[in-house]
């Protein structure tokens, strides 16, 4: 049985008691909760064909109390990624800094890692080498183009992520140095501290990291980052 996040189950969805009972015939007995009636929890976690999951929770109540609530934590996925090489002045200001043919290739290439990840949403900053390099990934997903990612810092930039809608499981944000790299070792340090002191030496242009959590956007904040997993980071092969 598989469940992706396009259901259209929603935090607080009630199902009747008698898809619970059925729910908790899929567990092995040892996972089961108590008999009808006698209160207790049930976990179920359904695991779609890809990386992508929901994790089903569903709490039973006694009889005569209130329906059961169920809540679905989906799986989010957020890439972080640096603009690619670009040319290193413009007679028109840094704004308009403008891709190399190698920067074009570089995107192009990791357009074909990003491809297979779930992405459905972008916020890239307005500069034109982050918008070229959007452009260049290929990646038929939307995106909207935001000036506070070239001016402002990682503080942010992960204000902007928290207010992302929570119907979308895979973001993609595309900015700059050291914005990036900052925010990148910062969210990856509860799970791979040493990757993540690396980050902030190493995040050449073109180069993306790759983090999962479960739960909301929303919730994200300086805080609360011990939850988010670094799933990996890619650099070119050329810097």
């Amino acid at each position: 049985m598989g469940l992706t996040p396009a259901t259209s189950m929603r935090p607080g969805h009630r199902w009747p008691d008698h898809f619970i009972v059925g729910l908790e015939r899929l567990l092995p007995a040892q996972d089961r909760g108590p008999p009808r009636g006698l209160g207790g929890n049930v976990v179920a976690a359904m695991t779609g064909a890809d990386s992508r999951h929901s994790v089903v929770r569903v709490s039973r109540n006694p009889i005569g109390q209130a329906p059961p609530v169920v809540r679905v934590d989906v799986m989010k996925r957020l890439v972080l990624m640096r603009h690619a090489k670009t040319e290193g002045h413009s007679p028109e200001g840094d704004r308009a800094r403008e891709l190399l043919p190698r920067g074009r290739e570089d995107a192009a290439a990791v357009g074909h890692h990003l491809a297979d990840l779930g992405l459905q949403h972008a916020m890239v900053s307005t500069a034109m080498r982050a918008r070229q390099t959007f452009e260049a990934l290929g990646l038929a997903i939307t995106a909207e183009f935001q000036d506070v990612l070239y001016s402002e810092g990682p503080d942010t930039m992960l204000q902007r992520i928290s207010e992302t809608d929570e119907d979308i499981t895979g973001l993609l944000v595309v900015g700059h140095a050291p914005t990036i790299p900052h925010l990148s070792a910062e969210l990856g340090h509860a799970s791979n501290p040493s990757e993540a002191d690396a980050l902030q030496c190493s995040f050449p242009t073109a180069a993306f990291a790759e983090f999962t959590f479960e739960g909301d956007w929303a919730d994200l904040d300086r805080d609360n980052l011990a939850h988010i997993a670094l799933q990996r980071v890619e650099r070119p092969v050329r810097h």
